[in-house]
């Protein structure tokens, strides 16, 4: 969680507070035994994020070796 605040500071840092008291061991059992599916909802949203970031880094560092 301190990884995604970090990627984007502009984000509400209650929403962050919040998000880590639902993420505990009993919580994230049940919601997988109610059918939730953690590599889509979670997964998959992380691993865009993370592309982005790397992107954007690697379009600026492209560039400032550009010039």
């Amino acid at each position: 969680m301190d990884i995604i605040k970090e990627m984007s500071p502009g984000t509400d840092v209650e929403m962050y507070q919040q998000l880590k008291e639902l993420i505990c061991v009993d919580v994230l059992k049940a919601i997988q035994l109610l059918g939730f599916n953690y590599k889509e909802a979670i997964g998959e949203p992380l691993t865009q994020i993370c592309a982005n970031a790397i992107l954007s880094k690697s379009r600026k560092t492209g560039q400032s070796k550009r010039k």
